[in-house]
């Protein structure tokens, strides 16, 4: 994108006094937005993840702490797939 300054310079001459400006602006913006996204997104996404791995932390805890019951059946990969959506 910068190639096209100088080209765009020779038709508004006072190019040069506002895109440092504009570029600077259109930083902060986007940072801001990028922030408020990841805030709003690492939840869900965690959910995600840890929905695939509770299946082999529960088949443990079963196995360890309830010896005499019969342990449940884990979900296929598909199904875990379609419920963390």
């Amino acid at each position: 994108m910068s190639y096209l300054g100088p080209w765009i310079a020779q038709f508004i001459p006072e190019f040069p006094n506002w895109t440092g400006w504009l570029g600077f602006s259109m930083l902060i913006i986007l940072n801001i937005g990028v922030a408020l996204l990841l805030a709003f997104l690492i939840a869900p996404i965690t959910a995600m993840i840890g929905s695939f791995l509770i299946d082999s932390a529960v088949e443990i805890i079963e196995k360890e702490n309830y010896p005499n019951w019969q342990i449940g059946q884990a979900l296929s990969f598909k199904r875990l797939l379609i419920i963390s959506f």
